[in-house]
């Protein structure tokens, strides 16, 4: 069969039919993509890890930032930040001092509206203790915790920024082991 004669035969289709044609060839290009494992980037291997892509210094490629435990069988936390650097490789950046924590949570966003994605992350400190950190990105490869959040200790579950805003639901367990699920409604201002 030449197109010719395929383009003749799908001009003959009523539109609905020809409309499903469209989408199961749309389903079948998409289903034949796949992923390119990219080894060698160097990425620090963790049992229960949470990452997150963002752009933290606003060069419009995504960093990773992972949270987990270490894998050598202790509860010993492990945060880590990796710059994109642009070239199919990361750079992990350690003089960013981000609290290690095990079996919690992260998520990113602005929560100043200064324009820089900040990181909000909770878990288990190296003393066992429920801990919640927000960090601001000072914009220049730095970040600065802000104490006093007025967002419970937690560990064990999930925290998500959302609406104008940037509102925080947390959800997990405290350091007296009680589950706690919390919406915190906050405008900041920027600092």
């Amino acid at each position: 069969m030449t197109f010719s004669n395929f383009n003749s035969i799908i001009k003959s289709l009523n539109m609905k039919t020809q409309l499903i044609i469209a989408i199961l060839l749309l389903q079948l290009s998409t289903q034949a993509q796949s992923f390119t494992e990219q080894l060698g980037l160097g990425f620090t291997g963790l049992n229960n890890p949470k990452a997150v892509w963002f752009d933290y210094n606003n060069d419009n490629h995504l960093d990773l930032i992972i949270q987990g435990q270490a894998i050598n069988g202790s509860t010993i936390g492990v945060t880590k930040l990796y710059k994109n650097n642009g070239n199919n490789s990361f750079t992990e950046q350690t003089s960013i001092g981000f609290a290690n924590l095990a079996r919690g949570n992260i998520t990113c966003g602005d929560y100043n509206n200064d324009g820089n994605i900040d990181v909000l992350m909770f878990g288990l400190d190296s003393s066992g203790m429920a801990v919640t950190k927000l960090y601001k990105n000072n914009g220049n490869n730095s970040f600065t915790e802000i104490p006093n959040l007025g967002i419970h200790q937690l560990s064990y579950g999930a925290v998500a920024w959302g609406d104008y805003d940037l509102d925080i639901f947390a959800s997990g367990q405290s350091s007296s082991g009680s589950y706690i699920s919390k919406l915190k409604l906050k405008r900041q201002t920027k600092t």
